[in-house]
């Protein structure tokens, strides 16, 4: 399980603390070589009444650029940014609201590693009609990017679209209408690449799936087509699914995030799903919250390098407390930690609410930024840093699969496969014969980390016998935790018709 413990205290983000700052449908970026988190928020500036704001941070939490303007225009309001950055250190800001040439559409700006802005703010969206909102951003490997929103478009007058741009901020092609659905209502884009260069959209639709909203997916290869058709993400339709994030998984593809009602037994709860580069589900829906009174909101994912989720989203408390953050972790095959708060300097009854967490993952730090009241702003945007244990969490044993007794004839070759997982996927598996328990002659050869052969032949002093094998099965974690089976060969003449496993076991009064 990764295991996270938080580091120094809680940051201020914003330097301008009169009216509100958001950090609402931002997000958090941790750039690769350069080492600095980006934050975007949205709210009053010392120069804008309602702008779109970005701080870059060092790894240690101290502030390498003040809060600065991220929108040129600042007549009307900009709001709703999204952050994406690249592995250079460069990072672009997408928001929605007035701009050059349209009253509501979305809007981007280009930011070098050290934040200084690459040419000027660019409109995404060519339909000028109507309102363009909700943005999300990523950024590929190789620089380029692309943004999707909501809102009123080619072919559909409520619906996902996107645009991609080369590094430079060209645009490659023009807007495209990504869901395939159009009656109703489709909003709430997100998306990201995973590490084949795939581009994974995800949205939340109306009626679709039978009930209240759904969520869907599209997948879209590295030149822009689509790989099939959109797809249900949801398996579970009762009531309502909406709000999803997705996050790449280096090590799988991506995991796809959402709040969904109902489906924890009270209210609202907070579900993940995993799949493949291609679009394949390769994980049942998990749900993220253990407190199931109220509400459990906003999930914000990012995963580890080594597959490990770490999750946070507002927790509506059921103990008079209003509105918190809490985060979790889960380890690649599902086992998860406890609940944590993640708001702890201002924290409890009557303390205000917390709100609408973002969060970003790189190598083994990470950090979690959210809205609301905090020691030093009632209504600004806080973070937390966080030291990743890779390592850490719980231990637990590995798991052999149970072996069946048999027979086998005397003097013929027997070959036995047995197998095994461990909780800690990342665990490596040593498979060994418990020489004291098990047959002289026979040998165990490992095949990959979860199978391995066993190979015997039976003396002729063997006949009539029923010879005992103990397989042992041990992991490499902190510490080594293993598991064992017996089994049971009962020797036959060669040539002879052997019994049933259940036969052995009523003749020798084995019970397995």
């Amino acid at each position: 399980m990764l295991s996270v413990t938080s580091i120094g205290d809680e940051l201020l983000v914003n330097d301008f603390v009169p009216r509100v700052q958001d950090a609402a449908r931002s997000s958090a970026a941790v750039t690769a070589s350069a080492e600095t988190t980006i934050v975007v928020y949205e709210g009053k500036g010392p120069n804008d009444r309602h702008g779109v704001f970005a701080e870059r941070l060092s790894a240690g939490g101290e502030t390498l650029t003040p809060s600065f303007q991220v929108n040129s225009t600042r007549r009307g309001e900009q709001h709703s940014p999204a952050v994406a950055s690249d592995e250079g250190g460069g990072f672009v800001v997408a928001w929605a609201g007035r701009g050059m040439g349209d009253k509501q559409g979305v809007y981007s700006q280009r930011f070098s590693a050290d934040g200084l802005p690459l040419g000027e703010e660019t409109r995404a969206n060519e339909t000028t009609g109507g309102k363009q909102a909700e943005p999300a951003i990523a950024v590929a490997g190789d620089g380029s990017f692309t943004i999707a929103w909501s809102g009123v478009g080619p072919g559909d007058d409520s619906g996902v679209f996107l645009r991609r741009f080369s590094a430079s901020g060209d645009p490659i092609g023009g807007e495209v209408l990504v869901n395939r659905e159009i009656s109703d209502h489709q909003s709430s884009p997100d998306l990201a690449f995973d590490d084949s260069g795939s581009l994974v959209v995800a949205w939340q639709s109306r009626h679709q799936d039978g009930s209240d909203w759904g969520v869907y997916g599209q997948w879209f290869a590295a030149d822009g087509s689509r790989m099939g058709g959109e797809t249900s993400l949801n398996t579970t339709t009762v009531a309502s699914q909406k709000a999803p994030t997705v996050a790449n998984d280096p090590t799988a593809g991506v995991v796809v995030g959402w709040q969904s009602r109902d489906q924890d037994g009270d209210s609202w709860g907070v579900v993940a799903r995993e799949f493949t580069a291609n679009g394949v589900a390769s994980s049942a829906e998990v749900l993220l919250n253990e407190e199931t009174e109220g509400h459990q909101q906003d999930p914000a994912i990012a995963v580890a390098d080594d597959g490990r989720w770490l999750t946070a989203w507002t927790d509506g408390k059921s103990d008079g407390a209003g509105r918190e953050v809490v985060s979790r972790t889960f380890d690649a095959s599902g086992i998860a930690g406890d609940t944590e708060p993640v708001n702890r300097e201002t924290s409890g009854r009557n303390s205000g609410h917390q709100r609408s967490p973002a969060l970003a993952t790189l190598g083994d730090d990470a950090v979690i930024v959210w809205s609301g009241n905090g020691a030093t702003d009632h209504d600004g945007v806080h973070g937390q840093r966080y030291a990743i244990d890779l390592d850490g969490g719980l231990q637990q044993p590995p798991q052999l699969a149970p072996i069946d007794d048999r027979s086998a004839g005397a003097g013929m070759p027997l070959e036995i496969i047995v197998t095994a997982t461990d909780p800690n996927r990342f665990d490596m598996l040593t498979f060994l014969l418990d020489v004291d328990d098990s047959p002289a002659g026979a040998t165990l050869e490992p095949i990959d980390n979860n199978t391995a052969r066993i190979a015997w032949s039976p003396p002729m002093s063997s006949i009539g016998q029923n010879v005992l094998f103990r397989v042992i099965v041990i992991d490499d974690g902190e510490p080594p935790l293993a598991d064992s089976e017996d089994f049971l060969i009962n020797v036959t003449e060669t040539g002879v018709v052997s019994p049933s496993a259940q036969a052995v076991d009523e003749a020798f009064g084995h019970s397995g």
